[in-house]
Parts: structure tokens; C-alpha cells; sequence
């Protein structure tokens, strides 16, 4: 079957997607060169922290082309927070920073709203909603709550949405097309339907 690369970013947290999807029984393995990308079965992209620190180590691995190349390749392809955002068209959190376009989506900062308590970054559990059905749910039921932990999302009308979630605007927190995926929450910590979600992925 061939293993689950989980690409390792400085800025990510690439062990703790490592661990989980290695306790669901496959093959899986922290990879940053284009040989071992290349070599992936699948592809997950996780991240955290700051746009413009992820897209320099990328580009400073010389892995840009690279991965635009295996999101078209057919073989399944999942970012995860920062790792979503990578994948779409451009990032208000730094508009010089050029992402990689795989999906048509643009990120945007999520708005507060004090008067109802709804802070950023927008962190801890929320639910998702399913807007369109895709394999990537199998088994999970609709409005299951995932962790977040973020300040920007794609809050514009998306037309890879597949699920979307609210806090004090809706957003999309799933988006796919074709074998292309991106989630807004992080699976990793979303206990028993974040493990479902990664062990459909993995399955694709």
C-alpha cells in the first residue's frame, strides 16, 4: 500500500499527526525530502504558527514545485490549520507570501465578537457542520465537534466547501476537491471523530 508521509516542517507539529495516524495501524513517516514526498501513498500537510514562516521552509526545502505537482498526481492530499491555508490561493495574514494555489480559496481573519464572547484566536471544541457529503465523513455524524485553534480561515464563499463552522461568522472548515483536502480544525487533537477522520483519509 505504500506509507502516509506526514511532511516536517520546523513550524508544525508533524509528530503528533505521526503518532495518531500510526496508532490506526499504517505506515506512516515524517517526510521533507521531494524523493520521499514523491513516494507517498499519501500526503498530509500539517501546520501551525505563522503563514510566512511555513511558505520559507518550503520554499527553502525546495519542495514548492513538488507538492503542487503531487496535489495533481491523484494520490490524496490532506493539510491540516495552517496546512489548509498553504493549499489556497493567498493568506491576509501576510499578502507577500505566495501559497501554492492547489485549491481556490483565499484566508482571511476570522472577526471577533465581544458582545457574544467570541474571541480570537478562536480555540477549543466547535462543531461541523456537513454541507456536502464526501467520503471523508464515513461514520462521522453530522455537527461532531473538532478542536480548533486559529485566527484565520476561508470566511468567503468557497465553492470547495464541504463543511463549514460557526464563530461569529461561518466558515469553511473542510474544503476538498477531487483528491485534495484541507481542515480548518486540528484531527490530531479531536479524539475519536478526528481518528475517524484521519483513518478515512487514509483509506481514499
Amino acid at each position: 500500500m505504500g506509507y502516509v508521509g506526514i511532511v516536517d516542517f520546523k513550524s508544525n507539529n508533524a509528530s503528533s499527526v505521526l503518532n495518531v495516524v500510526a496508532s490506526l495501524g499504517y505506515d506512516a513517516k515524517l517526510v521533507k525530502s521531494v524523493f520521499e514526498i514523491e513516494n507517498s501513498a499519501h500526503l498530509i500537510i500539517p501546520g501551525v504558527g505563522h503563514i510566512d514562516s511555513l511558505v520559507t521552509e518550503m520554499d527553502q526545502l525546495s519542495l514548492r514545485e513538488c507538492l503542487t505537482t503531487y496535489a495533481k498526481s491523484g494520490k490524496s492530499l490532506l493539510g491540516i490549520c495552517l496546512g489548509q491555508h498553504l493549499l489556497g490561493r493567498r493568506s491576509e495574514e501576510s499578502l507577500s507570501v505566495k501559497t501554492l494555489g492547489v485549491l481556490d480559496f483565499e484566508v482571511n481573519r476570522i472577526p471577533a465578537n465581544l458582545e457574544m464572547d467570541l474571541r480570537v484566536p478562536h480555540v477549543g471544541w466547535n462543531s461541523v457542520k456537513i454541507d456536502k457529503e464526501n467520503t471523508i465523513f464515513q461514520g462521522i455524524p453530522d455537527q461532531s465537534d473538532f478542536y480548533f485553534s486559529h485566527s484565520y480561515g476561508i470566511t468567503k464563499k468557497c465553492n470547495a466547501t464541504l463543511a463549514s463552522t460557526e464563530h461569529s461568522i461561518r466558515f469553511t472548515s473542510v474544503a476538498g476537491v477531487d483528491n485534495v483536502y484541507g481542515v480548518q480544525f486540528h484531527p490530531e487533537k479531536s479524539q475519536k471523530v478526528g481518528r475517524r477522520l484521519l483513518e478515512n483519509f487514509c483509506r481514499l
